[in-house]
C-alpha cells in the first residue's frame, strides 16, 4: 500500500539546541525546522544511529524525535508529535510566524 507523506515546510534556523541522546547530553546546531522535524549538526552523536531516541530541551519545554537519517555529523530528526506553533516560530527565529503557519500542536512540558 502507498502512503500520501505531504512534505511539511521547512525553514531555516541558526539555534543552537541542547539535547539528550542515549547517554550522550549535547549541544545541536539547527540548519533547518519544521513541525515535522529538523536538520542539525552535532558532532557529539558519534555513535548515534537511524532510529534513535533523542529529546530537545528549549527553555522550561522539553520535546522528542527519532533519528531519521545520519551523515557524518549531521542528522535527520522526525518529531511525534510534531511541534506546538510557539516551538517552531522561536526556532526558525520568526520566519514560521512571518510564513502563516497554523496553531495546532502538542507538546510534552518539562516536569
Amino acid at each position: 500500500m502507498m502512503m500520501s507523506m505531504q512534505r511539511e515546510r521547512r525553514f531555516p534556523s541558526e539555534v543552537r539546541l541542547k539535547l539528550v541522546c542515549g547517554e550522550v547530553e549535547a549541544v545541536a546546531h539547527l540548519s533547518d525546522v519544521s513541525r515535522a522535524g529538523l536538520k542539525m549538526n552535532c558532532p557529539a552523536l558519534a555513535t548515534a544511529e537511524a532510529g534513535d531516541d533523542v529529546t530537545f530541551r528549549l527553555r522550561s519545554k522539553t520535546f522528542t524525535g527519532k533519528i531519521r537519517w545520519r551523515r557524518g555529523t549531521r542528522f535527520g530528526i522526525a518529531f511525534r508529535p510534531p511541534l506546538e506553533h510557539d516551538v517552531l516560530v522561536e526556532l526558525s527565529d520568526g520566519a514560521a510566524l512571518r510564513h502563516g503557519t497554523q496553531r495546532h500542536m502538542h507538546l510534552h512540558h518539562s516536569l
